[in-house]
């Protein structure tokens, strides 16, 4: 019985170092196929395509260039500060849309 059992225990560590190596095969061989797809996606794209890419992504600039952000304002908005200027009343009301109103408005009433 005991030999039986030690048969047995030697079998399934063989199987399952069996099973080990398959899988680990498998791996690289999915390894290896993501490399390569990885190789191709990159060779699709020229140099300059990947420089566009970053630019619109991440907001990049080469050489000498600046970027420049345009800040549009509603006229509502606008015509309240020209007709405020400076001053902040008691009665202005904060806006859901423009945070710089809104800690001029806070500034004014709160901290002067």
């Amino acid at each position: 019985i005991i030999i039986l059992t030690s048969i047995n225990q030697i079998k399934s560590i063989v199987e399952k170092r069996e099973k080990i190596v398959e899988l680990e095969e498998k791996l690289n061989w999915y390894r290896n196929e993501n490399i390569n797809l990885l190789a191709l996606e990159k060779s699709l794209y020229g140099e300059e395509a990947i420089e566009l890419e970053a630019r619109k992504q991440f907001n990049m600039t080469a050489g000498d260039e600046t970027n420049f952000s345009v800040v549009l304002k509603d006229d509502e908005s606008e015509q309240n500060y020209k007709n405020d200027g400076n001053q902040a009343s008691g009665d202005d009301i904060y806006s859901n849309t423009d945070l710089w109103e809104n800690i001029k408005i806070f500034y004014n009433e709160e901290i002067n």
